[in-house]
């Protein structure tokens, strides 16, 4: 399988032994390199404000989980824009977090993985960076 994903808003699974895609995910407008996967998830970082990280299940393809950029004290304390994404991954070997990070914040945030999507929580940041995290691993 190979995965690709761009300005259009979709993921594209591709079965390589086929000439067109097996099935696709909608969402994420994709920049830089923001799409990665491991087993049976699929992350993407989305270069807007809402939904700017996705994660999906290539086991059910109909949609995808938002991950929460905040957590609920942030939300409270002030801006509420989320950072627009140009890079986001799987930790390796065995994906225990996600990172993610891009522009207009300028911030990088990890956060711990879960197979239950409502228990993805922000765990760290690194932000006010002078320029935008335009890849990370």
């Amino acid at each position: 399988m190979l995965f690709t994903g761009g300005w259009d808003n979709s993921i594209l699974a591709w079965d390589i032994r086929k000439e067109s895609p097996a099935y696709h995910f909608l969402g994420p407008n994709i920049s830089g390199e923001s799409l990665d996967v491991y087993e049976n998830k699929v992350i993407a970082g989305s270069f807007n404000n809402d939904k700017n990280l996705m994660i999906f299940d290539i086991r059910n393809t109909k949609s995808g989980y938002a991950i929460n950029w905040f957590d609920s004290d942030e939300k409270s304390e002030g801006d509420s824009t989320p950072s627009c994404l140009y890079s986001a991954t799987f930790t390796k070997p065995k994906a225990k977090y996600i990172l993610a990070g891009g522009a207009s914040k300028n911030e990088v945030r990890m956060f711990r993985n879960s197979i239950c999507y409502d228990e993805i929580k922000s765990v760290s940041k690194i932000s006010n960076i002078k320029t935008a995290c335009l890849s990370l691993d």
